[in-house]
């Protein structure tokens, strides 16, 4: 099956294109927290004893450490791709598309202005338009 098939979009666009420029912010925060992460360790390499430096400082997590942060620039990254209002033109086969019909059956729908009645009416035209868009199936 194709993409257009499955209902999948080809190309996707932006309504408010401009606030893409956002994510250079995202970027910045980005660049500044792996220049903190440097000057960091710049602090840890003045310790002068290696060994006063193990008992000092407590374990490394590793890459743990990154993790919030990571979390973080991601979900700035979404936030501001939603800003942007995304679109995306989806065709739908016909056989799957659904299509309701409502009838309003409360008392203003009982007079008498429409012969027999208003529900009776609408019944009437609902049931053309069902047989109209299903003739083809």
């Amino acid at each position: 099956m194709t993409a257009l098939a499955l209902g999948v979009p080809r190309h996707w666009t932006f309504d408010a294109p401009a606030r893409l420029l956002l994510l250079l912010l995202v970027v910045g925060l980005a660049v500044a927290y792996l220049l903190l992460q440097r000057r960091r360790s710049s602090y840890e390499a003045r310790f002068s004893e290696v060994d006063l430096l193990a008992s000092v400082l407590p374990r490394r997590p590793g890459w743990r450490r990154h993790l919030p942060a990571a979390v973080l620039l991601l979900a700035l990254v979404a936030m501001t791709t939603a800003f942007a209002r995304p679109r995306a033109d989806v065709k739908v086969p016909r056989e799957r598309a659904t299509v309701v019909i409502a009838l309003d059956v409360s008392g203003s729908m009982q007079a008498t202005d429409v012969a027999p009645s208003r529900l009776t009416a609408r019944q009437g035209r609902g049931g053309a338009f069902r047989r109209l868009a299903t003739q083809d199936l």
